[in-house]
């Protein structure tokens, strides 16, 4: 591989760059059949429509306010390991911690249950807050999304999708208007079965507003050769065996890749401390500017860590990071969430080495399938290390007792607030 091609001597570290050994321990969801279960939580939430299937299955549509509840976590839990299009943003692990430190506005979870004699079965959650149309205008359901969490896929049972998109419509069409006019769904994946029968369903209703898509950077499996053979030009490589080389020439170099948890904790400050010393601690915008972004931090990898569903890469040369990547997520599905690197080093392509390590390291997993950069369309660095693409793009939904017009007030009203924010934020950076 790249990262281990110099001669042996060269790297002052017995293991190598790129064959270090960390502990590897396999994610284990709990996964009990929810038709065991006997308390059926749903009378403890906000309950908005039910009806019966042909089957004679009751389908209840309600908010839940209290996500911690232990019974439904268990739900939550067994949809996590059954859904399509895997989102960790929407995990209980994460949302708490979410819903705790950074969400402006009071996080509903939005779910459709199925209610049969042997049980409750939880078949579609997403995090939504209570948004208005204008001050004083509609609500609407908005799934939630923030500059942390840019994927808003729900979490979907894989096993029967075109069935619970059919019965949550129904739920859908139900619903009073007081309840709400609509729901709005930002970053959402094109192509997985959940989009296919979310916007057959919609168009049969005339009902759906397209808006904000794009592609980002991704990165699907390589086969059998590593990542950077397949993906990095021979002229690209041998740049990065020269400054690999230069840096050996510095000190001891090694790259660490934490899992356990308080391995991640220490990695996670180290990560801090870089990304506040580079642009985004000048531009206010790093997670330790803000209390609460970095208690929110904190919280999040060691949740995740302890599900084993974070792990930190750190670039050391000396014992000292001076590059830094958290990645999240398990089941082979993953999201590059955050990198950061010393700015000293900026000459050394450190940042760089450390990705194309990281992408050695995960493609060569034997169960990875995916990883998601939820980078910007136009992030130059991410379009170049991460070939494929991910297409995602903004749905509003107008709901049956609501206005034709419903989802172009929504998306304009969307359209309108994404503006004003990006002129407040560049009044900031002045």
């Amino acid at each position: 591989m790249l990262l281990s091609s110099l001669p042996e001597g060269q790297v002052n570290q017995p293991a190598g760059l790129h064959n270090m050994t960390t502990k590897q321990t396999k994610n284990s969801l709990p996964l009990k059949s929810l038709r065991q279960q006997t308390q059926d939580w749903s009378h403890y939430t906000n309950i908005l429509s039910e009806h019966v299937d042909l089957e004679g299955s009751t389908w209840c549509l309600g908010l839940i306010t209290d996500l911690n509840m232990m019974t439904f976590q268990h739900s939550w839990n067994d949809l996590v390991a059954n859904s399509e299009h895997r989102n960790v943003f929407f995990e209980p692990e994460f949302l708490s911690q979410s819903a705790k430190w950074i969400a402006r506005r009071e996080i509903k979870g939005l779910y459709l249950a199925e209610r049969m004699p042997t049980g409750i079965e939880l078949r579609f959650f997403t995090p939504v807050t209570i948004e208005r149309t204008g001050k004083i205008g509609p609500k609407f359901f908005r799934v939630w999304s923030s500059e942390f969490t840019p994927l808003g896929q729900p979490l979907i049972d894989k096993r029967d999708v075109d069935r619970i998109v059919e019965e949550l419509f129904k739920a859908f069409d139900q619903l009073p208007a007081s309840q709400a006019h609509g729901i709005l769904i930002n970053s959402l994946p094109v192509g997985t079965q959940f989009y296919s029968a979310f916007t057959k369903a919609g168009d049969e209703r005339k009902r759906l507003q397209f808006f904000n898509q794009f592609e980002r950077a991704a990165m699907h499996p390589v086969g059998k050769k590593t990542y950077d053979m397949t993906h990095l030009s021979g002229k690209r490589r041998q740049r990065f065996r020269v400054a690999l080389s230069r840096l050996i020439e510095l000190g001891d170099v090694a790259v660490e890749e934490a899992t356990d948890v308080q391995d991640i904790e220490i990695g996670m400050l180290d990560f801090l401390y870089l990304e506040k010393r580079g642009w985004k601690g000048r531009r206010h915008t790093a997670l330790a500017n803000n209390n609460s972004t970095r208690q929110f931090a904190m919280d999040m990898i060691r949740s995740l860590g302890m599900k084993k569903k974070c792990r930190i890469f750190s670039f050391k040369l000396d014992g000292n990071t001076i590059a830094s990547m958290i990645v999240l997520g398990s089941a082979g599905r993953y999201v590059a969430w955050k990198i950061a690197y010393d700015e000293h080093y900026a000459n050394h392509s450190v940042g760089n080495l450390l990705l194309v390590d990281a992408n050695n390291r995960l493609t060569g997993e034997p169960d990875f399938e995916f990883l998601d950069s939820v980078a910007v369309p136009d992030n130059e660095n991410a379009n170049r290390f991460w070939p494929d693409r991910l297409k995602v793009c903004s749905v509003a939904l107008g709901f049956a007792k609501s206005s034709p017009q419903m989802p172009l007030y929504i998306a304009r009203n969307l359209s309108i607030y994404g503006i004003l924010k990006r002129k407040a934020r560049k009044m900031l950076k002045r």
